[in-house]
């Protein structure tokens, strides 16, 4: 039914075709993954210092200033993202700020005063958990001097 030459041109055209399917169009413009805000979902925590690094850059130097704006935007959501593995909370509510500063319309969208109420309040709660730490080991560093003038005070009571 087919010959050996018909299977050979049957199998190559396979693998071409399972070839070419692997292949992703390159964006059109240096800058058009900027218009995807899931990209970070596609990170791994080893890519996020070279992924900012990268955003930085193009937010100080590039022309465009919406394209600044969203690589501001995407530098508060890669600072805040979950798979960040040293997330900085304070450094995305200012690059969210600059992102609103850049961007007048951002103002109004509603999933960015969301992000930024709840960056604000991670950022007062981090403030009041460093007083409390701080606090706590001032507490510990009393309580082990009371330990001490206790035994000193023991010593000298069985010395009299």
């Amino acid at each position: 039914m087919f010959g050996t030459h018909s299977i050979t041109r049957l199998v190559l055209l396979v693998f071409i075709v399972l070839l070419l399917s692997q292949c992703a169009p390159a964006p059109l413009h240096k800058d058009a993954e900027l218009k995807d805000m899931k990209y970070s979902a596609k990170l791994k925590p080893k890519d996020f210092p070279k992924e900012i690094a990268r955003l930085e850059k193009i937010a100080k130097t590039h022309s465009d200033t919406s394209v600044q704006a969203r690589a501001h935007l995407q530098l508060a959501l890669l600072h805040a993202d979950h798979k960040n593995p040293f997330p900085d909370y304070l450094r995305a509510v200012k690059e969210l700020e600059t992102f609103i500063s850049l961007e007048p319309e951002g103002v109004k969208a509603d999933d960015i005063q969301n992000l930024l109420a709840l960056l604000k309040k991670i950022e007062l709660l981090t403030k009041e958990n460093n007083r409390i730490k701080e606090e706590n080991q001032k507490m510990k560093d009393i309580i082990e001097n009371m330990k001490s003038l206790d035994i000193q005070l023991e010593q000298k009571r069985k010395k009299y």
